[in-house]
């Protein structure tokens, strides 16, 4: 059989274990036998420089993620208390209770048993500020402070949601619910 390069000594060279040689091999053969040494250590170390950007981008998602979804949820609780509001004609009230340092719980109080929660959210790695309570009238809009079952309007509720390890933008945002009852949000830059 004839090769298309001149024998060398790995064309004799035998395998420990092996009936076969390299004998017969031509060199196109020999160079499809997969990756060098260098490429593996090149693309291994491409992965980590992508892994040591990547990471940290994911984590700020993670947290940003974090406080957008309770923020949904607090948003849903609000509007579950203005429709119960309207549809029992009567009054509705979201109380924030605070047990610890970090920890707060948003409960939409069953208005026939306020002993009672309808509805609750949480998120122990979110952290709440602004009012502890607030209450809808059979209208659908914030009642003043004081005023049980007027219809005089109260005053605008902010709230604000904070990562607890707030470290960029976007893992603060603010809600206010207006007299009228419709809520605006806003994302903020800051982490206080």
């Amino acid at each position: 059989m004839q090769t298309d390069y001149p024998h060398t000594a790995l064309t004799h060279l035998r395998l420990p274990g092996a009936s076969i040689g390299l004998r017969g091999c031509t060199r196109s053969n020999l160079s499809q036998g997969g990756f060098t040494l260098l490429e593996l250590l090149i693309v291994i170390a491409l992965i980590g420089i992508l892994a040591t950007i990547a990471v940290p981008n994911f984590q700020e998602m993670l947290k940003r993620n974090a406080v957008v979804s309770q923020n949904n949820e607090l948003v849903a609780l609000i509007n579950t208390a203005k429709s119960e509001a309207v549809r029992r004609s009567t009054e509705v009230t979201i109380s924030i209770d605070r047990p610890g340092e970090n920890t707060w719980i948003a409960s939409l109080l069953d208005p026939e048993n306020t002993d009672k929660s309808l509805r609750q959210t949480s998120n122990p790695k979110v952290r709440l500020a602004g009012a502890t309570g607030f209450t809808f009238n059979s209208r659908g809009y914030l009642r003043a402070d004081g005023d049980s079952g007027s219809e005089s309007l109260g005053t605008a509720v902010n709230l604000s949601l904070t990562h607890v390890n707030c470290t960029s933008p976007g893992q603060h945002r603010t809600i206010t619910i207006l007299p009228t009852g419709q809520i605006a949000g806003r994302s903020s830059d800051d982490c206080s």
